[in-house]
């Protein structure tokens, strides 16, 4: 009766408690009661206090109970979930998360998770970017100036086991590599931070607006992939919303927009994306330094990797990871250089792109080839004595070159050690972990002439425990493995140096080494550059979307748009010679031919702004000035519709167009037929189909004029410019 009458919820928590108290019911499922969250939510906390004074249930027959406990569906209501609420829910998702496999090098009761070599996460990434541990810190001390490994702190409970789960059911279902689990639990520090600062007592309370608020503060701080980690917020809300662990449903989308991929057409946007390539000075500026480079062998390397980024427009990870026997000349094909006429062999570069992940051969152009062969050598020189030392420890495994008259079960001192490995004889902090024992020699020496002995402490150390001890340290993984099984290892790759200058220590070159020594040198440069403007020559050489695709290793000829920056002034540039050289038809070329000629360059500049193609032709209206006010309609008679005698993609896509005004005329017609009542709608639509049909007749007769030109031709001579100024 009290609970019918609600009469119960008009005092505080105590008196709530002792109305759950008099009841004496065994137990009260929250879930059952239909109320506001707020009443829920005070009634879960009076429950779960009333349980932990009175519950006889041991913990053992609690995780019976658990695991009887049916799973539910993300589709279900939240009501519907189960006896038990968001509580047992977590608890079954921890559970769950437990028991999977997916990370085997991860350990449940630690805060920093470790990869392993059987870990699909870790196979999946290269060498030079490699990323073994997964650090649940929170977000103080994962930023800035904190973020050193002995400066971290984790996240408390109860959110760092939801983190933990989350990761792991997370890698189970999606196997994704550890630089992807990375930015999930970037994701989640930002949650936790929210969560802590909230003071919220479980993962239940946390709502939409603790969310929104996550995202505010890493767009705030200038978190880089802000967007990226709006959209791991969403799919950990997803989570939290198909397991049911929190009391109302969190539905959370990111507000971040996606970064724009390609420039626009705006001054300011190709500006910008000029910034994305190499500039011409800093072009110069680098072949001097390539030229003539400082004598420091790890200064070299980096100069020579950079000459292969320039030349063949490769990503920094390809670069960092190309065989030992990259360079490839195909004896049978001979090309000749465009420029000197002079023929040679074809000379190529294998590698394995990181989103084809195959071997291929990138073509290199006739006069970049003595700079490939400039570079290779350098490397060979530089890593080769790396590589021998890597191809003896994979024949050798669990043994250290410098060791290799010693057997594992000999003990040899520290100062021994040193010498051997080429360590400072003070440098015993490299020693710190290896198993040590202490043994007392009585050593003789003279004092004031009188012979005298003391007994001294020396540290010795078994040789098995010391190989032991580095080779845990050094990196023995295989460089990559592809999809089919293939594996580089460490001495078939071309780019291998010693680590600390110890020939004995081989691995590759890291991405943040390589980033610290070039910009030492370069201040301003970045890897990506090269291939920016490498990808853009390519353009304005005339080279197709497949060719580049192929070029550069993608799989979508929509990512070759990303990387094609000046487009509009290459377009622009073009336009204005032809106009000035008479080999364009249009009311501009009329104009201008009319105008004395040292006028005519400034007005054609003035009046053509912008070149553009569209899939009928080009059209040298400037969007950023003013909308086309026919809106890209071109086969509308658009004044400013230029086209190509026999250009076969036009042809076939106003081919298209013509099919498409057919079929609206014909719907159009029978929609007049069946219903009379529709005419002053059906009319409309009539009209404007035929004239449609009609325009683009008169495009595809420009293929019949007798003219030979590969010039662009105006399509309506006679319909007026968008441009005010010639109207």
């Amino acid at each position: 009766a009290a609970l019918e009458s609600r009469e119960w919820l008009v005092g505080a928590k105590p008196t709530w408690l002792a109305v759950i108290k008099h009841l004496g019911v065994d137990r009260i499922h929250v879930s059952r009661f239909k109320e506001t969250q707020q009443m829920r939510s005070a009634l879960h906390h009076a429950v779960a206090e009333w349980e932990r004074e009175t519950s006889t249930v041991t913990p053992a027959k609690k995780e019976e109970e658990l695991e009887t406990l049916p799973k539910a569906a993300p589709s279900q209501r939240q009501e519907d979930v189960g006896p038990v609420g968001p509580e047992w829910n977590l608890a079954r998702f921890i559970q769950e998360a437990k028991a999977t496999t997916a990370l085997k090098g991860a350990v449940w009761d630690s805060w920093r998770w470790t990869a392993t070599d059987d870990d699909s996460a870790r196979k999946k990434e290269r060498a030079h970017n490699y990323r073994s541990r997964l650090i649940f810190a929170n977000l103080e001390t994962s930023t800035g100036k904190a973020n050193r490994h002995r400066n971290r702190a984790p996240m408390p409970e109860p959110y760092l086991s939801f983190a933990k789960a989350d990761i792991l059911i997370y890698q189970q279902a999606r196997d994704v590599t550890t630089a992807a689990l990375a930015q999930r639990i970037q994701a989640h520090r930002h949650l936790e931070f929210v969560f802590r600062q909230h003071k919220l007592l479980s993962i239940e309370d946390l709502t939409l607006s603790h969310f929104y608020e996550a995202e505010t503060i890493a767009k705030e701080k200038g978190c880089g992939g802000a967007y990226m980690l709006g959209c791991n917020l969403a799919r950990i809300g997803g989570v939290l919303d198909g397991r049911g662990l929190t009391r109302c449903k969190i539905q959370y989308q990111t507000s971040l927009k996606e970064p724009r991929r390609h420039d626009s057409l705006t001054p300011e946007g190709q500006a910008e994306g000029e910034k994305k390539m190499m500039s011409d000075s800093a072009v110069e500026a680098f072949a001097k330094l390539s030229s003539n480079p400082p004598p420091d062998d790890m200064a070299l390397l980096v100069i020579r990797i950079t000459d292969l980024l320039v030349v063949g427009g490769f990503r920094i990870g390809e670069a960092l990871t190309l065989p030992a026997d990259t360079l490839v000349r195909d004896n049978r094909e001979i090309i000749v250089n465009p420029a000197t006429g002079e023929k040679a062999k074809a000379v190529g570069l294998k590698y394995i792109p990181e989103k084809v992940f195959d071997y291929r051969t990138k073509p290199i152009s006739p006069s970049a080839v003595p700079v490939v062969e400039r570079a290779i050598n350098d490397i060979n020189r530089i890593c080769g004595p790396a590589r021998q030392v890597a191809r003896w420890m994979e024949a050798h495994p669990g043994r250290l070159k410098p060791l290799w008259h010693l057997k594992p079960d000999d003990i040899i001192g520290g100062q021994e050690v040193c010498e051997l490995l080429g360590l400072h004889e003070k440098a015993h902090h490299f020693l710190a972990g290896v198993p040590k024992r202490l043994i007392r020699q009585l050593r003789s020496y003279s004092r004031l002439g009188l012979a005298c002995q003391k007994r001294f402490k020396v540290v010795q150390y078994r040789v098995g425990d010391i190989e032991r001890h580095f080779l845990g340290r050094l990196d023995s993984r295989a460089v990559m493995k592809a999809p089919d099984g293939r594996i580089q290892s460490l001495s078939d790759t071309l780019v291998v140096f010693p680590q600390h200058g110890d020939a004995w220590r081989p691995t590759p070159l890291s991405l943040g080494g390589y980033t610290n020594r070039i910009q030492a040198l370069l201040p301003k440069f970045r890897s990506h550059q090269a291939r920016h403007r490498l990808n853009t020559l390519a353009e304005f050489g005339g080279m197709s979307d497949i060719e580049q695709l192929k070029l550069f290793g993608r799989t979508s000829i929509a990512q070759n748009y990303t990387y094609k920056h000046g487009t509009v002034a290459h377009r622009k540039e073009q336009m204005v010679k032809l106009v000035l050289g008479g080999e364009v038809h249009g009311s501009v070329a009329r104009i201008a031919a009319n105008l004395p000629i040292e006028d005519r360059e400034a007005f054609i500049r003035a009046v053509i702004g912008h070149v553009h193609v569209t899939p009928f032709g080009m059209c040298i209206h400037d969007y950023a000035a003013l909308p086309c006010q026919e809106d890209h309609a071109c086969l509308n008679e658009c004044g400013d519709y230029l086209r190509v005698k026999n250009d076969e993609e036009s042809r076939q896509n106003i081919l298209e167009a013509q099919r498409g005004a057919l079929i609206a005329l014909e719907v159009a017609s029978r929609a007049l037929l069946d219903e009379p009542w529709s005419k002053e709608f059906a009319e409309p639509h009539i009209a404007a189909a035929k004239k449609k049909f009609e325009c683009c007749a008169v495009a595809l007769a420009i293929d019949d004029r007798p003219i030979e030109s590969p010039d662009p031709i105006k399509v309506f001579p006679h319909a007026p410019s968008r441009f005010k100024a010639l109207a």
